[in-house]
């Protein structure tokens, strides 16, 4: 049309030469539509297509009594790199179920304020998300904040307070491949870096798990702790290299304790890896190295064996999870808890132990 003005469903009508109503239907997707055939909803697109007509999505979403999209709360900071490159991967993840779907997702960033909390609960009760989802490693904000929202939220890579379903790492079958990997290769003492800030563990889980597991092995667990005390959230990734390199070339003017060493996150490897080579020791020949989530673990020389922690599927189950919230087909009563099994790659950083 030569107007720059908005067209309307009364010209579209005009058009077609059916009733407004029955272009409403077709185009806002409103039950109902038995009394408009299908050739009258061909022609209605057609027109609608020729004179250049825009949806309005606010109307369908009221007509539809939904918004068609899914929150994100995010607090992500551009400078964050490993984290980015941790939540891309999620958020991967989500947009492949939500694309699918035909359903949008709505990223809540932090804004100077640091309001994204107050933000992502006025969109959920305004009716601009129809779910929210609240992914771990999140740093300022209380999950207490979301205890007591609505039923229309999903954690994801953690279980929080309320009676809310959520999608989660199950690292066990990871961790457990790794050690058996370890134990077939003749390592019998493993040395565990695990983070602590200010005597506290970070993902206690995943040290339990180790400590079981290697239990289990017969294999000895010793551990290095990488201390981060002292340091704000999210710790830079250099500070996680340095400290984790530090440690590493404190230890090594001591007699080895194990053949084999497994950090905490690739960053930490990293750091490892660098003292290591600082020290002339060769690295599968001398010792193993191995670690979690699989971000960069392929880029580094040797390619380093760890646990991929399929942060891209937990992603794809948070989004699932959202969507059936939001369509009301969940029981909140024994919220669901969907755990997404970790899995071995072993690359060439982890070799027979040394004779």
């Amino acid at each position: 049309m030569g107007s720059s003005s908005r067209v309307t469903l009364k010209q579209i009508a005009e058009r077609v030469g059916c009733s407004v109503t029955a272009v409403s239907k077709t185009i806002n997707g409103a039950k109902g539509t038995a009394g408009v055939s299908q050739a009258t909803r061909e022609r209605v697109w057609e027109v609608a297509r020729e004179l250049g007509y825009t949806p309005n999505y606010l109307a369908q979403a009221l007509q539809r009594g939904r918004s068609g999209a899914v929150g994100l709360v995010s607090q992500l900071a551009l400078d964050m790199t490993h984290d980015l490159l941790f939540w891309q991967r999620i958020v991967l993840g989500l947009e492949r179920v939500l694309s699918e779907s035909n359903q949008d997702l709505l990223i809540i960033a932090s804004g100077r304020e640091g309001d994204e909390v107050a933000r992502a609960l006025d969109s959920l009760r305004q009716g601009r998300v129809d779910a929210l989802i609240v992914p771990a490693r999140q740093y300022n904000y209380r999950l207490d904040d979301f205890a007591d929202i609505p039923d229309k939220l999903v954690y994801v890579g953690m279980v929080g307070p309320g009676p809310h379903p959520c999608a989660i790492f199950d690292e066990r079958p990871g961790i457990k491949a790794l050690l058996s990997h370890l134990a077939q290769l003749g390592h019998r003492a493993v040395i565990w870096m695990p983070h602590v800030a200010d005597g506290v563990l970070d993902w206690v889980g995943r040290d339990e798990t180790m400590r079981a597991e290697a239990d289990a092995l017969g294999l000895e667990l010793v551990t290095w702790p990488l201390d981060l005390s002292g340091l704000a959230e999210p710790v830079p990734s250099g500070e996680i290299l340095r400290r984790a390199r530090d440690l590493v070339a404190g230890q090594l003017q001591k007699p080895l304790p194990g053949t084999a060493l497994v950090t905490f996150s690739e960053r930490s490897a990293l750091g490892a890896l660098r003292a290591l080579c600082d020290a002339g020791l060769h690295c599968p020949a001398q010792i193993s190295l191995a670690s979690f989530d699989d971000l960069y673990a392929e880029l580094v020389i040797p390619s380093l064996t760890t646990i991929d922690t399929a942060l891209d599927q937990v992603g794809a189950s948070g989004a699932e999870l959202a969507l059936l919230l939001a369509a009301g087909e969940l029981d909140l009563t024994d919220p669901p808890r969907v755990a997404v099994p970790s899995r071995l790659i072993v690359r060439e950083s982890t070799g027979p132990a040394p004779k």
